[in-house]
Parts: C-alpha cells; sequence; structure tokens
C-alpha cells in the first residue's frame, strides 16, 4: 500500500515538473523586447543558433542578452551576423566553457560585453579579435587560472576589466599589454602571489583593485604607475613595505587593511606625493618610524586601527599638514609621547578607543592639535579625576567626546587607581621604577572599609588598657585602705 502511493507521488511531481523543464530547454528563440527597450532577448540557445536563426537583427537591437542559454564552446565567428548593430552582448551565466579565437568577430559596433557567472577557464591571444570598440569587459565568476602574454591586446580602447571572482594564480608579464586605454582593473578574490611588473603598459590605469589575493611581497617596479588614482591591496599577505614598495605620484587612496604587516621600511610611500587617504588597519604593526609618512604633504586621514602599537608618538605625524582624521583605536596604547617640531593643526578627529590608556596628557595633546573637535576615549583604564578634569577644562570649547557611559557619573564604577603623571612616555628604567610608585588619589569602598575597621580594633584595644589600668590601680589602693584599717 505505501509503495503504491509513494509511486503515484513520484509520477505527480514528474508531472508538475515537465512544464517548467520544458520550457527552460524549449526550443531557442529570439525575440523583441518592450516598445522601445532597443533589447532583444534569445532563450534556450546554443552557440550556433546566432547565424542561423531567422530573427533578423537590426539597428532597433542595441542590446542583446541569453536566458537560458547553453553556449559551451563558443566557435569562431559565433556572432558574425549580418546587418547587426549589437552594442552590449549580455552572455552570463550561459554555461560557456571556453571561447576560440575571434569568437566575436562581426560585432564591430560592440562597446560592452558581459561574459561574468561562466565556465571559462582560459583566454587565448585572439579570443577578441575583431571588437575593437569594446571599452567594457566582465569576465568575473568564472574558472580562469592563468592570464597569457597578449590576452587582451586586441582592446585598445579598453576602458574597464572585470577579472574577480576567478582561480586565477598566475599573470603574465605583458598579459595587459597594448591596454593604453584601461582605467578601471578589478582582480579581487583570486590566488595571485606576485606581480612581477604586470601592470607596465597601462599609461591610463585609474583604479586597481586586488583585495582578496595571496601576494607576499611587493617590489619597486610592481607598483609605480603614473597615473593610478585609487590602489586596495586589502586582505593579502604582505608582512612588510619596504623601500620603495609604493611609488606612484598620482595615488590618492591606499588600502593595504588585513595583511600580516609588521614593519614599513622608511620610503615605502616614496614619491607618493597626492596620496590623501592610508589604511593600514588589521595588520601586525608596532612600531612606526618617525619618518614613514614623511613627505605626504596631502595626506588627510591614517587609520591605523587593531595593530599593536604601544605607544602614540606624534613625531609620527609631524610632517603632515593636512591630516586631519586619526584612527588608532584596538592597539595596546599605555600613553602619549610628544615629539616633533611641527603641531597637527588641522586633526579634527581622534580615535582612542579600546586601548590601555591609565593617564592622559590631555592639555599637551591639544597644544600639538589645536583644531581638535572629536576624540574617542571609549574602553580605556582612564581614572575618574583626569574625565573630571577633562570635562571641565574643556566645557567651553566645542569639543566632542566619546567616553564611557560610566564617566556620565563619577561614581566608585570608575577606575579610580591612578597612575603618577609622566611629562612623557617613560624609558624602560623610569617605567620599571614607576611600575612599582603608585599614587592614590583617592581610595576604593573595600579600603574605607578595611580603614575603618583598624580605627575600631585600634580603638578598642586602648579601652582594654585604660580599663585594666583603672582596675589595677583600684585593686592597689584598695589593699593600702585595708592596712591602715588594722594599724588603727
Amino acid at each position: 500500500m505505501f509503495c503504491r502511493e509513494f509511486i503515484i507521488l513520484c509520477l505527480i511531481i514528474t508531472t508538475l515538473s515537465q512544464p517548467m523543464y520544458m520550457y527552460s530547454r524549449g526550443q531557442p528563440r529570439c525575440y523583441y523586447g518592450d516598445r522601445g527597450s532597443l533589447t532583444a532577448t534569445c532563450e534556450n540557445a546554443t552557440s550556433g543558433y546566432f547565424r542561423a536563426t531567422g530573427y533578423r537583427f537590426d539597428n532597433l537591437d542595441e542590446t542583446v542578452r541569453c536566458l537560458h542559454c547553453n553556449l559551451d564552446s563558443v566557435p569562431t565567428s559565433a556572432f558574425d551576423i549580418s546587418g547587426n548593430h549589437i552594442l552590449n552582448l549580455d552572455l552570463q551565466k550561459s554555461n560557456i566553457t571556453s571561447m576560440a579565437p575571434s569568437s566575436f568577430v562581426g560585432l564591430v559596433y560592440m562597446e560592452t560585453l558581459n561574459l561574468a557567472h561562466n565556465h571559462i577557464k582560459n583566454i587565448v591571444a585572439t579570443t577578441f579579435r575583431g571588437i575593437k570598440k569594446l571599452i567594457w569587459l566582465n569576465l568575473g565568476y568564472n574558472e580562469i587560472t592563468i592570464l597569457v602574454r597578449d590576452g587582451f591586446s586586441e582592446l585598445g580602447n579598453l576602458t574597464t576589466l572585470y577579472l574577480n571572482d576567478n582561480a586565477i594564480k598566475n599573470v603574465d608579464a605583458n598579459a595587459f599589454n597594448k591596454l593604453s586605454a584601461l582605467e578601471e582593473l578589478y582582480l579581487q578574490n583570486n590566488f595571485i602571489s606576485s606581480l612581477d611588473n604586470v601592470f607596465f603598459g597601462l599609461t591610463s590605469i585609474k583604479v586597481i583593485d586586488m583585495h582578496n589575493n595571496s601576494l607576499l611581497l611587493l617590489k619597486p617596479a610592481d607598483i609605480n604607475s603614473t597615473t593610478v588614482l585609487d590602489l586596495n591591496l586589502a586582505q593579502n599577505k604582505l608582512r612588510s613595505l619596504d623601500d620603495g614598495a609604493i611609488s606612484a605620484p598620482t595615488l590618492e587612496a591606499l588600502n593595504v587593511s588585513s595583511n600580516e604587516i609588521e614593519t614599513i621600511k622608511q620610503g615605502a610611500f616614496k614619491g607618493c606625493k597626492q596620496l590623501e587617504y592610508i589604511d593600514l588597519e588589521n595588520n601586525k604593526i608596532n612600531q612606526l618610524n618617525q619618518y614613514t609618512f614623511v613627505r605626504l604633504y596631502n595626506l588627510k586621514l591614517i587609520n591605523l586601527a587593531r595593530n599593536y602599537l604601544p605607544v602614540l608618538q606624534t613625531s609620527m605625524f609631524t610632517h603632515l599638514p593636512e591630516l586631519r582624521y586619526l584612527n588608532v583605536s584596538y592597539n595596546r596604547i599605555k600613553g602619549l609621547q610628544r615629539g616633533g617640531v611641527l603641531p597637527l593643526h588641522n586633526l579634527h578627529s581622534l580615535d582612542l578607543s579600546h586601548n590601555q590608556l591609565k593617564y592622559l596628557d590631555y592639555k599637551s595633546l591639544f597644544e600639538h592639535a589645536p583644531r581638535l573637535v572629536l576624540i574617542n576615549l571609549e574602553n580605556n583604564s582612564l581614572p575618574c579625576y583626569i574625565v573630571e578634569e577633562m570635562l571641565e577644562f574643556f566645557k567651553e570649547d566645542n569639543i566632542e567626546f566619546s567616553i564611557d557611559d560610566k564617566y556620565g557619573k563619577i561614581n566608585e564604577t570608575c577606575n579610580a587607581t591612578v597612575v603618577l603623571r609622566p611629562d612623557d612616555v617613560p624609558d624602560a628604567e623610569t617605567a620599571k621604577l614607576e611600575a612599582n610608585t603608585v599614587e592614590t588619589k583617592s581610595s576604593s569602598p573595600n579600603e574605607y572599609v578595611m580603614y575603618s575597621l583598624i580605627f575600631i580594633l585600634i580603638g578598642l584595644v586602648s579601652v582594654l588598657f585604660y580599663l585594666q589600668y583603672k582596675i589595677h590601680m583600684q585593686l592597689k589602693f584598695g589593699h593600702q585602705d585595708i592596712a591602715e584599717v588594722g594599724l588603727m
């Protein structure tokens, strides 16, 4: 009985799924979209269908898109369609596995080509022959493992190239040869471990995105573009930035966050005179040379959050007249070391949250950064008296503090242990001495209880001594009186 019901259920499911299957695997066809859309849609097409179809592609078919297509291996001249004026060809999710040389010859007007979300494994040197007007190409989300020499050399007018989310491990020298018009290159989410001057010849490049790759080292010749504005190298495996690692005179934004950087050598950003933004968050930096950012006169924002810095040295930033935002949150900062000849006149925002500050020479800080309007001190170990002093000192100024909620009411929940107030961060010997020298500004409730008990105990002992002394004297004089009575 159960078996018969199960068989009937399977038949019902098969019957219900039949129309959907027939639709998705139906006869190939092309049709024009809504009036004025200038878009033709081709359904269930194979790679040989476009030249065999009776549909006439004319000047109204500026955009052609594939739906439920199964193009597999695209042969030579697959789109050599007489009379076409196709500007945009959308072949994403069309099950393409390979493309022969001159696959798109005949599409002489084409400007954009979308090949994303397929199964393409390689690009041969002459794949894109005959489509010289192409300016936008998307090869993202495929299975490409290597970029060969001159793979895109036919695309002299290309301005935007997406190669993200593939499996690229190797990029041959001159892989982007003759792409003199290319402005944006997206290589994120691949497995590239070295560059070896692969960007040579990109004389118009402005954006390079290589985040989430496997880069281990940057050599001086790797990033020496004279046109790049935005460089993203986040989420790689860089351990250091050596002298001349990045030499790009037009670079404005640099992201090297979430690497494994421990050291940044002097001259690492040599020549980056236009740099305005640098993101170094989530690395392993424990020390910075005072000349690390030297000559970066246009630098406005530095993000050093989530590193291992033990002290904030103002001398590291004294060469930056335009610095406005500095984030050093989530480090191990215990103190401020003031240094440098030039003050930070334009610093507006300082984030010191989630550190280990027990003391802050706020007067010296604001003397060095007179235009500071926002300071974040959340999750530190500042004593109550410093917070009170700061609030009082700056109550007339337009300065916004971000402090833990516990400081809203200065009470026993504050950290009341106060260390000595140093003029600057002490050296090792001084720190050792100061570690054993603690000055208490105020006592905790437990200390009050302890002192009270001691005073009570001393009082009780005093009373007992007094009573014992009084009894002794009474006994002494009592015996003397008795003796005198006997003589009488």
